[in-house]
């Protein structure tokens, strides 16, 4: 998919577009399958396309292509002030429309779109306002105005539907994303905490009390937003917070449907382990992280550790989805505090999907050393998180090139070499971390010299560059 290389910038991306439209397309007739019509309903058989090869890399093409495209044509003030004056109200408009369960009332309404008038007398939203609201996300492509006043649900909108009747999501409103793919979850924990902890993140960094904090009691959700003067764990465990520990319990979930089902997969070669290895998945929620190690390698026992509270919560959710697992003992659900003395001693492996990245430095050590001290020489670690590269290239990175995958692929010029906006959600991912924990999304020589510092020696980056992927694995053994 070379795209030959123009003097003129515009004329190179707007090549880079056309050629890599001309891949999906090219995809989509050889395999019989019909690219996604935007104003269609989100369905997960519309996304059949995407495995074809070429369709990854034409897909990250096209949005890094488009996004430098906009900001090279746009006059640089305009740029700047839409990305300024637009997303507070993108996200505010967006939460508005998920707390209200919009997407659920036009899904019942059906094909003809219902009219702003008879959407309110299902909110708390008067209609003038509402319509207002919903033309905004309209303009955005969220949600479709068929007539005045008159929506209707279009692919963006609907792959936020819970699925769930909307007397039910109005009568229970605690289990609203109970038993769902958790997205809508995700999205409604964004739109809250996060983002009203963004709105302090300035004052946070530019007081020199939390500037140089490491401490989650001095990001700018706790420092500004939500005012806790605790971790965000503990502030959830609070019985008054039952419903944001819930939300984010559904959250995690949320964060699975959106990588590729096998994604856990491929960050080990689980095949190569003997029977009954031990693999604990270290802080792992309610084990969604672990479904597809127990649907397909039932050889290896897995156990999930978390705080005692989510435990019960996992207990639910195994019983529910794969009760032969927990009855068999193939899977056991633990309680655990990681900044203890790791109960297990025998694990081959110690997963750790998406915790590393909520701690800084110190507690990031503390956490890997307690598994270094409960390893064994054959033991292996493997880091599941965001992995940052660079905006530029990455070609020379010293002493870690020669780690395989390490050094990850770029993207052609004039493109930026980490593929610009087409990898946002690890760049998006970090300032969430940042807000939300203090904490970080890290580099390959970050990761290394936290793993070095901990007792493991970084051994191996599985990096999967598919257009749907944020997360990477990392392999680390003894050192």
């Amino acid at each position: 998919m070379d795209t030959p290389q123009s003097p003129d910038m515009l004329l190179s991306l707007a090549c880079i577009i056309s050629d890599s439209v001309n891949t999906i397309h090219a995809a989509c007739e050889e395999t019989g399958l019909a690219f996604p019509k935007l104003e269609d309903a989100f369905d997960l058989h519309s996304e059949a396309f995407r495995p074809h090869e070429g369709v990854s890399e034409a897909t990250k093409r096209i949005v890094a292509a488009a996004h430098q495209l906009i900001a090279a044509v746009l006059p640089p003030a305009t740029a700047v002030y839409t990305i300024a004056a637009s997303g507070s109200h993108k996200a505010a408009c967006l939460r508005i429309c998920l707390e209200e369960n919009v997407a659920e009332i036009l899904r019942e309404a059906g094909p003809k779109g219902l009219h702003v008038s008879l959407i309110s007398q299902r909110t708390n939203i008067n209609p003038q306002k509402l319509a207002r609201i919903l033309r905004f996300m309209a303009t955005l492509h969220i949600f479709k105005e068929l007539s005045p006043d008159v929506f209707t649900n279009n692919r963006l909108s609907s792959a936020f539907d819970t699925g769930k009747p909307v007397d039910e999501l109005l009568s229970n409103r605690a289990a609203r994303f109970s038993g769902t793919n958790g997205f809508t979850a995700l999205a409604c924990l964004h739109l809250d905490d996060i983002f009203k902890g963004s709105a302090y993140l300035w004052e946070t960094l530019s007081d020199p009390l939390t500037s140089e904090s490491v401490d989650a009691k001095g990001s700018a959700c706790s420092h500004g937003a939500l005012g806790y003067e605790t971790n965000i764990w503990e502030f959830m465990e609070r019985p008054e917070q039952a419903h944001r520990l819930r939300r984010f319990g559904e959250a995690i979930r949320g964060v699975q449907a959106m990588e590729p089902t096998d994604a856990v997969l491929e960050a080990c070669d689980w095949k190569a382990l003997p029977e009954d290895s031990v693999v604990v998945d270290v802080g792992g929620g309610v084990g969604a992280s672990v479904f597809p190690l127990a649907k397909y390698h039932p050889h290896l026992r897995l156990i999930v550790q978390d705080r005692q509270d989510v435990v019960e919560q996992a207990k639910e959710v195994w019983l529910s989805k794969d009760p032969a697992a927990l009855g068999m003992g193939r899977v056991t659900l633990q309680g655990h505090d990681f900044f203890e003395s790791q109960p297990v001693r025998n694990a081959s492996v110690f997963l750790l999907k998406q915790v590393i990245h909520d701690w800084s430095d110190k507690d990031a050590v503390r956490i890997l050393s307690g598994l270094r001290e409960a390893s064994q020489p054959t033991t292996k670690l493997v880091i599941i998180d965001c992995l940052i590269n660079h905006a530029c290239s990455m070609a020379q990175l010293g002493e870690h090139s020669s780690i395989p995958g390490a050094i990850p692929r770029e993207a052609p010029l004039p493109l930026l070499a980490n593929y610009g906006a087409a990898n946002f959600m690890s760049y998006f991912h970090d300032i969430t971390m940042l807000t939300r924990f203090n904490s970080q999304e890290r580099t390959v020589a970050e990761f290394s010299s936290l793993l070095k510092m901990a007792g493991w020696r970084l051994v191996r980056v599985r990096r999967t560059d598919g257009a749907d992927t944020f997360l990477q694995p990392l392999e680390a053994v003894p050192a």
